[in-house]
């Protein structure tokens, strides 16, 4: 991005790109259940949104360092979030729920577009500062999309939160035409440099434990943590609440993220809090007995998954050169579906067959347990220059 106008607008389509992607979500498992049909059918729906992730991404990476097109993906990433949006609110036969949630997917998947072009206007030391930038956009996004979602959901159904997703979209797509082209020095893509990614010790690392932190919250947060807190009792307005303070807190958590403190701490130690943080909320979720511990727990987890995404987004590049670093993070949120796509298949099956607690329990030992390798890890030191 060649001026800061164009900076500008590209964070002005980033906002618009998530809010597409998220105005429905506090929803969205309310909304299928509504439709007749069961937790499991629900999980493999909602879960569909990673797997398609998982299969784009990597490739779109690699597609990406090869021909610069970060502004082209980006916009495609833009149609791809308003057309699911829209298909979503105007059909019910499950095979089209199907179909344009995995739709979804793909849109996402342009996050990888999104990234490297935006940490390309920063210098190599300032990653950290860049991703948690880049996620307070992300999570700007989100909250922009659970106001308008709520307002929507609560005036004229649960439904019309879709078009609410659609409409969103169709802002940022009126919009990224007026960016400039990203331009990054790079060498010719080859196999050879994505294997060189591939066994890069950070990148792998950092992805796998990406992996699990998605899980975490695809299961809960953006999922089914929604059908438990109606099942206290939580209405539409309250569902937007839940979501909008894990999303407040994860914007006001910035400048924490960003400063020296965290810049300079011991990595593994910090990516070990972020779990246990996260093993707390799950323990919270199999306790509450009223929407209030939902609530606290929402801003837990908010905390601790924006340290951990701006923590590992880092290190997944760490070293990288820039015209490989779309391959990178391609490999990097390819493996991160793979946990966007179990959450919410496994606490749908859990739900239909052991039910909430013991499913929250379960995966909290399971965070717990990853919490105690993440503390054993060796990262790369940060620079303390």
């Amino acid at each position: 991005m060649k001026t800061e106008k164009s900076r500008r607008l590209f964070e002005i389509a980033v906002v618009f790109f998530w809010a597409s992607e998220y105005c429905h979500t506090p929803y969205f498992t309310p909304y299928l259940a509504s439709l007749g049909l069961d937790a499991t059918v629900i999980g493999l729906i909602v879960g569909c949104y990673g797997f398609t992730q998982m299969l784009v991404r990597i490739p779109l990476g690699i597609a990406t360092d090869a021909t610069s097109a970060y502004k082209a993906v980006t916009a495609g990433g833009l149609f791809f979030t308003t057309l699911s949006s829209f298909g979503l609110w105007l059909f019910t036969d499950v095979r089209l729920i199907f179909l344009f949630r995995a739709l979804a997917g793909v849109a996402a998947s342009s996050w990888i577009a999104m990234t490297v072009a935006y940490m390309s206007c920063f210098r190599e030391e300032d990653t950290v500062g860049a991703t948690a930038m880049l996620n307070s956009l992300n999570n700007g996004g989100k909250l922009l999309a659970f106001v308008l979602g709520a307002a929507a959901a609560r005036f004229w159904g649960y439904r019309s939160a879709l078009f609410a997703s659609f409409l969103t979209g169709l802002a940022g797509l009126c919009v990224i035409p007026f960016t400039a082209r990203v331009e990054i020095q790079r060498a010719p893509a080859s196999l050879r440099s994505f294997f060189a990614c591939l066994r890069n010790k950070s990148t792998l690392t950092a992805a796998l434990f990406a992996a699990v932190g998605m899980m975490i919250v695809h299961g809960t947060v953006f999922s089914f943590t929604s059908t438990l807190a109606e099942r206290l009792g939580a209405g539409a307005l309250t569902l937007s609440v839940l979501s909008i303070v894990y999303t407040l807190v994860q914007i006001l958590s910035v400048g924490f993220i960003r400063s020296e403190r965290v810049k300079n701490g011991p990595r593994n130690l910090e990516i070990a809090a972020c779990f246990a943080l996260m093993s707390g909320y799950l323990v919270a979720l199999a306790f509450a007995r009223s929407v209030a511990v939902i609530l606290v727990g929402q801003a837990v987890a908010g905390f601790g998954f924006a340290l951990l995404q701006s923590l590992l987004m880092s290190e997944c590049v760490r070293g990288i050169p820039a015209g490989e670093k779309s391959t990178a993070m391609g490999i990097f949120q390819a493996v991160y579906g793979i946990g966007m796509t179990i959450g919410p298949v496994y606490m749908g099956r859990i739900l239909d067959s052991l039910g909430a607690k013991r499913g929250c329990l379960i995966l909290a030992g399971f965070v717990l347990a990853v919490a105690a390798v993440a503390a054993r890890c060796c990262f790369r030191e940060p620079s303390r220059a």
